[in-house]
């Protein structure tokens, strides 16, 4: 009874193996999708082209890639991607100054000798946090402006 399981799963597996290069030729397969700002994008791979839906505020554009857009879609990609870094990076130095600030608060409170020895520590954590929100605050405004750039030469 086992060998006959076994023989029929391998034959399963087999049928599965050669069939799936006919499957996958007539079929599209997604290769890169993200949303970020109020932008999104998805690149459906068919048989020998690059599909593109792109999105902005429910406003959606159906696009096949050729060689007069190829780079204007790259572009709207590559900034959509850095916008979503940058939203990320954004809430994870808020988080971490939000930490710094809760921990000095509490010590604080406290009353501990900690804040007196390693003030300058905490100071310079904030400092330092503080520079990487802005910075990154700074860099999602230009990398949402882009995204808005080229979205607008794309569906135009």
């Amino acid at each position: 009874m086992k060998r006959l399981l076994v023989f029929l799963t391998m034959l399963l597996a087999l049928i599965i193996f050669i069939d799936s290069p006919t499957f996958a030729d007539s079929s599209s397969i997604v290769i890169g999708e993200r949303k970020a700002g109020g932008f999104e994008y998805t690149v459906n791979k068919t048989q020998d082209s690059f599909h593109w839906t792109i999105a902005h505020k429910g406003e959606r554009s159906e696009i096949e890639e050729d060689k007069s857009n190829s780079e204007v879609l790259t572009n709207f990609m590559i900034a959509v991607n850095n916008l979503n870094t940058e939203i990320t990076t954004f809430i994870l130095s808020l988080s971490y100054l939000l930490i710094i600030l809760i921990t000095v608060i509490v010590v604080y409170q406290k009353n501990i000798e900690m804040l007196k020895s390693g003030g300058l520590i905490i100071l310079m954590l904030g400092v330092v946090t503080v520079y990487v929100t802005i910075n990154t605050l700074i860099n999602a405004k230009v990398s949402f402006e882009e995204a808005t750039f080229y979205y607008l030469v794309i569906t135009s």
